[in-house]
């Protein structure tokens, strides 16, 4: 518990430049974009629904055709390092459900409460040492937004990163829980967009103008 409140008070780069700069986030431009990295675990249902979200998102937008947002989808594969790395230094103290969903893939407690898993500081030091991750052996549902620095596991985690490429603040995305089969997966378990069906894929998702992330955004947690 004393090495997660002490980096606690050690601001990831991301946050302090947008700290100095306000309007960082909120001026990327096409070409700046990362893609979203989506870690998709074919055996659960939840993962599917998030890959149907991100394939169904252009229908909740008016963008332009030419403007689309692209990920990257992982297909029954562990969190890599470089990425578990990219969530400590830059994500963790973003916001606190980046910490809560942590938890949640380190202790296998996908279904608990975050608001109580959070709460429960005996848990927090073992996210910092990626074997115990690994000795799990499973695979989560989990999408990366390098650009904001937020992940997400769920529609309210995904609605928050989402909300970072619409126009008009967060709109309702949860609105596509139909089957996995009328999004354009197959048998399966993998998205029609992803080409030859390996592992890691690419999918395309429109957005409208950025807005800055609501890095403070404390309330739905406590």
């Amino acid at each position: 518990m004393l090495r997660s409140i002490i980096k606690s008070f050690k601001p990831s780069a991301s946050f302090s430049s947008s700290i100095i700069s306000p309007k960082s986030t909120t001026s990327l431009s096409t070409s700046s974009l990362k893609p979203l990295t989506v870690y998709h675990n074919s055996n659960l249902l939840v993962s599917h629904q998030l890959v149907a979200k991100l394939n169904n998102f252009n229908s909740t937008t008016d963008s332009p055709t030419n403007n689309k947002i692209t990920f990257n989808l992982k297909t029954n594969e562990q969190l890599s390092e470089s990425d578990y790395k990219f969530i400590i230094d830059e994500c963790l103290y973003i916001h606190p459900d980046n910490k809560s969903i942590l938890l949640q893939i380190f202790h296998n407690k996908y279904h608990m409460d975050k608001k109580k898993l959070i709460k429960d500081f005996t848990l927090h030091d073992s996210i910092f040492e990626y074997n115990n991750l690994i000795n799990n052996n499973k695979s989560y549902p989990l999408i990366i937004d390098y650009n904001h620095c937020l992940i997400a596991n769920d529609d309210a985690s995904f609605d928050r990163i989402m909300m970072n490429y619409l126009t008009c603040g967060i709109q309702n995305t949860t609105s596509s829980n139909s089957t996995a089969a009328s999004h354009g997966f197959t048998t399966n378990g993998s998205s029609s967009s992803s080409g030859n069906g390996g592992n890691n894929s690419t999918g395309t998702v429109k957005y409208n103008d950025l807005v800055h992330p609501h890095m403070a955004e404390f309330a739905d947690l406590f």
